[in-house]
């Protein structure tokens, strides 16, 4: 089996259709990132679980929308000047979807 090698010109081709296509994503490193993905990760093992087990729909609908919403605000930036920077607003609207999302399980 061979692989396939892709030089930098044509790498830096493709990453600008990706940015224009899907936006710019934050490149975050270290320990943010392993957070980021840890909860996608954990996303993915809830849908895996409700797949298996019965979990009630209105309670599926609401963490998942909370969690996409979480990954969402994390992952990608308002603006681009403030790519790969966690911002303080960034931080608030992923918390806040989380605080609704226990808010409507609570009740």
């Amino acid at each position: 089996m061979t692989q396939n090698v892709i030089d930098n010109e044509t790498q830096a081709k493709l990453d600008a259709f990706i940015k224009e296509e899907e936006g710019d994503s934050n490149d975050y490193k270290g320990l943010l990132a392993k957070f980021i993905t840890l909860v996608a990760v954990g996303m993915s093992l809830f849908h895996l679980y409700a797949a298996y087990s019965i979990v009630p729909t209105q309670e599926l609908r609401v963490i998942h929308v909370a969690l996409v919403l979480f990954l969402i605000f994390l992952s990608f930036p308002i603006a681009s000047r403030f790519k790969n920077r966690l911002m303080w607003w960034d931080v608030i609207f992923a918390v806040g979807s989380l605080l609704i999302a226990y808010y409507m399980l609570s009740n």
